[in-house]
């Protein structure tokens, strides 16, 4: 299954969407969604364009994710609505292990757009050694101690 493919699955699961119930919103023909999300066909800007607004989602990311923007063009002229960052390797790896996580609502939980911020500034606290737990205790913790002052 390719990236996008698995991208507009996991979108379009987080809206409890069946690929009819998209195909109906978008316009764009059920057999296509299938093709796309199977992995059997890449999906052309056009059907993008559709599909995009039906799942919530930047037109912009979803050209980025099926590689259809590379380079000085993708990096100059596009950023995406996650607080106007451009389109991490750690988010396109995360696309692929989400996809294969069976829990609906774990996945709904992660394929929300702040949650995806959280997951990407977590694995990067991981990676300088830091605990992303410690992290957001703590700043739980001193949101709710300013809350009751």
């Amino acid at each position: 299954m390719s990236n996008i493919g698995n991208y507009i699955k996991l979108l379009r699961e987080s809206k409890n969407y069946s690929q009819r119930k998209l195909s109906l919103i978008s316009k764009v023909s059920n057999a296509t969604i299938n093709r796309v999300e199977s992995g059997i066909s890449m999906p052309d800007p056009d059907t993008l364009k559709k599909l995009a607004p039906a799942l919530g989602a930047s037109y912009e990311k979803f050209m980025a994710i099926a590689g259809y923007l590379t380079g000085e063009n993708s990096a100059n002229n596009h950023n995406y609505t996650t607080g106007g960052n451009l389109l991490l390797k750690e988010e396109m790896e995360a696309i692929d292990l989400i996809s294969h996580i069976k829990d609906k609502n774990l996945r709904t939980w992660i394929t929300d757009p702040s949650s995806i911020d959280y997951i990407v500034f977590a694995k990067k606290l991981s990676d300088m050694g830091i605990d992303p737990d410690f992290v957001y205790n703590e700043f739980v913790s001193r949101i709710m101690k300013k809350n009751r002052e």
